[in-house]
């Protein structure tokens, strides 16, 4: 296993090792969640970086390095997207199980989207 993401005693609080996370539906909240940490800082990045490169003296090799960077934090966006889509393409795979059955009871809820 990556020692990066195995739980340990003094990691902080909401980190779950991989091993720990065993049905689609548990992997795909943590991944929404990562999701949701990774928009937020990114859109104050492109929030900002904007605003930089419409602010008056805004020119030249700053403006270039600047352009730059919101195209590389496009790149970013496009990835938490597809993170985003195979997050919700797992929650689509847990179908809800009636009460006194299980999930054997409907095995087209194992079967992937699309």
């Amino acid at each position: 296993m990556n020692p990066a993401v195995e739980h340990r005693s003094g990691s902080s609080p909401g980190t779950t090792s991989i091993g720990a996370l065993s049905a689609p539906g548990e992997i795909s909240a943590q991944l929404r969640a990562i999701v949701h940490e990774l928009n937020n800082p990114l859109a104050v990045v492109m929030g900002f970086t904007q605003l930089m490169i419409l602010s008056d003296g805004c020119d030249g090799r700053f403006r270039a390095d600047l352009d730059k960077i919101y195209g590389e934090m496009k790149r970013v966006v496009k990835g938490v997207e597809r993170l985003h889509a195979y997050a919700l393409s797992l929650q689509a795979c847990v179908a809800p199980v009636s009460e006194g059955g299980s999930a054997n009871d409907n095995p087209q809820s194992l079967q992937p989207p699309g």
